[in-house]
């Protein structure tokens, strides 16, 4: 309002001398613009005069409403302009309290209502939930708020959600405010309170100008999950945005003032077997946490649930299938189930506690696929009159160790050998349904082989590479390494042979033996020990680029020199010999990218990697460069080598809650 209008309005007194001369201006004109006449007399004015009489009433009364009209129009418009004065405030507030347009003797305000909706807050301090606690205030606040006021609704989580107070600005209709708050649902994880920081800046940034206050309330039980940040300078400026802005923060803590309660809390399910197999009695390992401060009861219910399939099946419904009642030690506990699927199929896994203070966590889920066969296919790349100089032949043994005789039923793999001029035919050679494919001492690829691998691997199937002396080092590298766009982690760099009384034997690398494949071998101390015993006269050396991301291959084993009369781990470098690798790479393990990286210097992300794996062994699966195959601990690391390979196929049937 500019000042001379300010004047005009400036209390009661001059608002009413303001209206006053408003109102009087149409009566002025109509005043002024009274009809003046005079009487001429002729022989027709007789009736004129008798006609005027009739309508000289009627003329009279629409005159008199058209005054008032003008009038009304004045006076509403100036009451209008004097109603959102600070005196008519005040007169509002005090004889309309429940009609009143704006709050008492302030200005409209802008209120970011932020409700925690992590994990934390499913927790029962009392009757009910600290997100139950939240909501219930968050809708007081709006209930007792002056109409005019503006509302965004924000719920943290692990991404924060704008409920209402988006694009579209601050909402003002109460009932749709109260809406929103209902529809607020409590997540499963933790809470990024840097995101709701810069979120509710940018709340506070774009708030409308009608809306003169802002201010913030955090509804949140406190934990220090969320709040504790390890480096609090990342919501300086979001801070800097509130103070500048001049907003206001309240933090209400619905969490109670009394301590946490002691909590149990299902944290993950394991299938104990690779695949799932029917008939066979499966070990599934569930982990409990027990974040009491001393050990406790519990118990713990196993349920499964079989999807129907076809049409006449019963329909999905999960059933009680074992319980177990045990004590909970201070921190994380293994509880081990058992239980036999009768048929192939889809599975809905649970274990579930007794109810605690807070529920949310006390049930964890997972759906698997009962495989009956997993398949695998071997391209043997040197042919031989003796199976056993091929280049599959043991590998052929350690997958199926049953040989001619049918597989027993625990035992789900089905291996199919093929020679490499097969593999390069695409009907003879067809990947669909293979889980895993062993590529073994083959000399090079044509581009219809390299495909067929590059698809196998997007679908999330496994490839396994192993040389020897046939391998063209070179042809590999144009076909399956490809600057780092193909399926080979590393370069090969030529074929290095040990000296006569030496030998290269596997050396382990930091937390190899602590993830699969090589964890099967974690809790055997002699298994692991005759695994790096294992000696190898020939490997070809590989070198891993840096052009590739380091931390997406994972180097499982490398090679370092030794005397065969050497126990392993004892390093030994050759006579004369040096080398810019002494432990040059053995086994890797990677998902392949499969598409272009970035360009240097770009923000783009780089590419996510393909869902199946490949995994590159440097020496031969046969007895060309190493008497290995014909110990027990080939069997065992080849039989892991396939089942991790293939992780992408048969893990991707296994998905837990939330994933």
């Amino acid at each position: 309002m500019t000042p001379l209008l300010g004047f005009f309005f400036s209390g009661p007194l001059t608002t009413l001398a303001t209206l006053a001369g408003a109102v009087s201006i149409p009566v002025i004109i109509h005043l002024l613009n009274r009809r003046r006449y005079r009487i001429v007399t002729w022989a027709a004015m007789r009736f004129l005069l008798a006609a005027e009489k009739k309508n000289a009433r009627r003329i009279r009364v629409e005159q008199l409403l058209l005054l008032m009209l003008r009038v009304l129009m004045v006076l509403l418009l100036i009451l209008a302009m004097a109603s959102v004065t600070n005196w008519a405030q005040e007169f509002w507030a005090r004889n309309l309290p429940e009609g009143t347009i704006l709050t008492s003797g302030t200005a409209r305000t802008h209120r970011i209502l932020v409700i925690d909706g992590s994990a934390s807050m499913g927790q029962r301090p009392g009757e009910t939930t600290c997100f139950e606690k939240a909501r219930a205030i968050a809708r007081e606040i709006v209930q007792k708020s002056q109409r005019g006021d503006g509302f965004s609704i924000l719920l943290m989580a692990s991404t924060p959600r704008k409920i209402i107070g988006g694009t579209a600005g601050p909402a003002e209709d109460p009932s749709k405010v109260l809406a929103g708050i209902d529809s607020l649902r409590q997540t499963a994880g933790n809470s990024d309170l840097a995101a709701t920081f810069q979120t509710v800046a940018d709340l506070v940034r774009l708030t409308p100008g009608k809306f003169d206050e802002k201010e913030v309330y955090f509804l949140s039980d406190l934990q220090q999950a969320t709040w504790r940040l390890p480096q609090p300078g990342v919501i300086a400026s979001a801070f800097q945005t509130l103070k500048s802005r001049g907003a206001r923060s309240y933090i209400i803590n619905v969490g109670g003032t009394r301590p946490p309660p002691d909590n149990l809390a299902v944290a993950g399910l394991r299938l104990g077997l690779p695949v799932a197999v029917p008939g066979i009695p499966c070990p599934l390992l569930a982990i409990v946490h027990n974040y009491a401060a001393e050990g406790r009861q519990a118990t713990l219910t196993l349920r499964v649930g079989r999807a129907s399939g076809k049409p006449g099946e019963p329909a999905f419904a999960l059933r009680a299938v074992g319980q177990k009642k045990f004590h909970l030690s201070r921190g994380a506990n293994a509880v081990a189930f058992e239980h036999l699927f009768t048929t192939p199929g889809e599975y809905a896994v649970q274990v579930s506690l007794d109810g605690d203070a807070l529920d949310l966590d006390d049930t964890f889920s997972m759906v698997l696929s009962v495989r009956d066969t997993v398949q695998v296919l071997l391209v043997n790349g040197k042919p031989a009159a003796d199976r056993y100089e091929t280049a599959t032949e043991y590998l052929y043994d350690a997958l199926n160790p049953w040989q001619d005789q049918p597989p027993p039923a625990f035992h789900p793999v089905r291996v199919r050998k093929i020679s490499a001029s097969d593999f390069s035919d695409a009907g003879l050679g067809s990947l669909d349904g293979v889980d895993c494919v062993f590529v073994c001492d083959v000399p090079r690829f044509g581009r219809s082989e390299v495909s067929r691998l590059e698809s196998h691997v997007r679908r999330g199937g496994g490839v396994v590479l192993s040389v020897g002396p046939g391998t063209d080092w070179n042809a590999w590298n144009d076909a399956l390494h490809k600057g780092g766009q193909g399926l080979m982690p590393a370069l090969l760099r030529g074929r290095e042979t040990a000296p006569r009384n030496y030998c290269f034997r596997f050396a382990e690398e930091k937390d190899s033996f602590r993830a699969p494949p090589l964890l099967a071998f974690v809790d055997e101390e002699r298994d692991r020990e005759r695994l790096l015993s294992a000696t190898f006269h020939g490997i070809l050396r590989a070198e891993i680029p840096s052009v590739l991301p380091q931390d997406s291959i994972r180097r499982l084993l490398s090679f370092i020199p030794a005397r065969e009369a050497d126990g392993p781990g004892k390093v030994t470098p050759f006579p004369g010999g040096t080398s810019a690798e002494p432990r040059p790479p053995a086994l890797l393990d990677w998902q392949p990218l499969l598409t272009p990286p970035p360009a240097p210097g770009t923000t783009a992300p780089p590419p996510p990697p393909s869902r199946g794996r490949v995994i590159l062994l440097n020496t031969s699966v046969n007895t060309d460069w190493t008497d290995w195959p014909r110990q027990g601990n080939f069997v065992w690391l080849m039989q892991e080598l396939m089942y991790h390979a293939a992780s992408g196929r048969l893990r991707e049937q296994i998905a837990h809650a939330g994933d």
